[in-house]
């Protein structure tokens, strides 16, 4: 060791050498890599708080009920093009028209709790669940004396800061499905609404809201009057209604009723002018000539009384498939005065009854046809 190297180090010097400035250096990185720790540390917590006040916020604005109240609502003023609109379905009983008139909406409209994986919560109540975007909302309402449950799914929309909730696409929860199938009509109306009619070989399902509906024969058409009116249409498609309306909903109408009564009245007219026969054919007047069948000559008929005919729909006993039926409730009366060929010609008299029955049909046109039967 130099004397210089000696004289360097001190008695009080056994430290590592440092180059000016050293610590100064190191004490501006620790400083330096604190405040990011900081900072960092500070956006995390800025992030997890508007996380929190976003969820808060949103959960305060929107509710899963809310979509499912509006609905309600527009139920309750009959808004049937929004209705249709909101619960995508394209129905002609689900519009403003049809519901104008003939729909009574379920009574007691509410709602009574929101479905989610994690079970059921009170309505108003943040539902904690898995998937936070979906939720079933129980809805309870009367139709007529019954009481139904149903719930309704509703989605969170999908992008957006603060999500608000909507209808899901599947409406089958609320929305009904109806099938109006009349023996003898091609169209009723439904409420307001003038719809096609099904058969037992070709449905024609409708979607409809839930409800009490009057239901009455097409206002054109040319046989029959009369309706069912109050049905009740309760709920969803796993309990579709069909609406059957017999011939006790059916009233014949008064000017097809008086058509007939022509028409027969005529053809007795015509059969009257028969001078041939004593058993005109086609016609309801029959003689029984006791086992004699001489020649007769100069038959003549006179319709004393005609009969008190029915006009009424048919029934499923009827079996021409027909309509309307024709029966009579009172015999007419006929008399025929005739000589035989051979005889001494003394006229012979007898009276007959008269009962006329048959079908009646309405043509393309709609004018009312008699089938007559004797």
């Amino acid at each position: 060791m130099t004397v210089e190297e000696s004289a360097g180090r001190g008695s009080g010097d056994s430290g590592p050498y440092q180059a000016p400035g050293g610590a100064e250096e190191g004490q501006r990185r620790t400083t330096y890599y604190r405040r990011r720790v900081v900072v960092v540390g500070a956006v995390v917590c800025l992030l997890a708080l508007l996380a929190f006040g976003q969820r808060a916020i949103q959960e305060r604005l929107y509710r899963p009920e809310q979509p499912v109240e509006e609905l309600i609502s527009l139920i309750r003023e009959r808004k049937g093009d929004e209705l249709a609109r909101i619960l995508r379905t394209e129905s002609t009983l689900i519009t403003d028209a049809a519901l104008a008139e003939g729909y009574t909406p379920p009574s007691g409209m509410s709602i009574i709790g929101v479905d989610d994986d994690a079970g059921q919560v009170e309505a108003g109540e943040v539902a904690q669940r898995p998937n936070r975007d979906r939720a079933r909302v129980k809805m309870r309402y009367h139709v007529g004396d019954q009481s139904f449950e149903t719930a309704v799914m509703v989605v969170r929309e999908k992008t957006g800061w603060l999500r608000s909730w909507e209808l899901s696409g599947h409406m089958g929860g609320l929305m009904a499905r109806v099938n109006v199938a009349p023996p003898h009509t091609d169209r009723v109306r439904v409420a307001a609404a003038e719809v096609d009619t099904g058969d037992v070989f070709k449905t024609r399902w409708i979607d409809a809201l839930p409800g009490t509906y009057t239901i009455a024969v097409a206002a054109d058409d040319p046989l029959f009057g009369g309706s069912r009116s109050e049905v009740a249409i309760p709920r969803t498609r796993a309990s579709d209604t069909l609406i059957r309306i017999d011939h006790t909903d059916l009233e014949v109408r008064p000017s097809v009723v008086e058509d007939v009564e022509s028409q027969v009245s005529d053809h007795l007219k015509v059969c009257a002018e028969n001078d041939t026969s004593l058993n005109p054919p086609g016609c309801p007047m029959r003689v029984d000539r006791g086992g004699v069948f001489l020649t007769i000559d100069d038959v003549e008929w006179t319709i004393v009384d005609e009969p008190e005919i029915k006009v009424r729909p048919s029934t499923d006993e009827d079996t021409h498939g027909a309509p309307v039926t024709v029966e009579t409730i009172a015999p007419g009366t006929a008399e025929v005065t005739y000589t035989y060929a051979r005889g001494d010609g003394e006229p012979v008299r007898k009276s007959v009854d008269i009962t006329v029955g048959g079908s009646v049909r309405a043509d393309e046109n709609g004018e009312v046809l008699w089938n007559g039967s004797a």
